[in-house]
């Protein structure tokens, strides 16, 4: 399993328990907290693990926002988090490195827009139980399944960039910035 995975399902165990130690203090402690306790031991423990697994690059968090990514940035192997709000990635002056670059964006609502050069190949990867993603003129509808599109660049192959998405409500828009005269 990943190590985003991971971190995912331990936050999600973590939380469930500690909601359910909460509810539970009110009343008689011995069967009431051993649920609920037996839940935030294993999200540590999940989350523990994950600590030790190998990383895809730098984590972003934002809880409610935006994250964007513009101008002259270095892409690399990264997951970006947010729990509601958007991701923004311009790549036209972005410096893509030789090679595959995966960029994970992971949330419950919000939007991804990718704002790309004519000659670098983008690949989007997108679940979520409800969305879209519009690429390069074509649209699919995201309800409990998994798309993925290819909207192959004029440049070098060599120079990928794969966008994953992963959420519950997620629109993705990959759209391609117009070639200077």
């Amino acid at each position: 399993m990943a190590r985003e995975t991971r971190i995912w399902i331990g936050s999600g165990v973590l939380l469930a328990g500690l909601t359910l130690l909460a509810a539970r203090l009110a009343g008689p402690l011995v069967w009431r907290l051993a649920w609920p306790t037996l839940l935030v031991l294993a999200g540590l423990a999940a989350l523990w693990r994950a600590r030790s697994l190998p990383s895809a690059g730098p984590i972003t968090w934002r809880l409610v926002g935006e994250i964007e990514r513009c101008g002259a940035w270095a892409v690399q192997d990264e997951s970006l988090y947010v729990l509601i709000g958007d991701v923004s990635l311009d790549l036209t002056a972005a410096l893509a490195p030789i090679g595959v670059s995966t960029i994970t964006c992971y949330g419950l609502v919000g939007d991804i827009r990718v704002r790309a050069p004519q000659e670098l190949t983008v690949a989007v990867e997108a679940s979520a139980l409800v969305g879209e993603v519009h690429v390069d003129g074509r649209h699919e509808k995201l309800l409990w399944r998994r798309v993925a599109l290819l909207s192959p660049g004029t440049g070098e192959p060599e120079h990928r960039v794969v966008i994953k998405v992963v959420g519950l409500a997620a629109d993705v828009h990959i759209v391609r910035a117009q070639a200077a005269p």
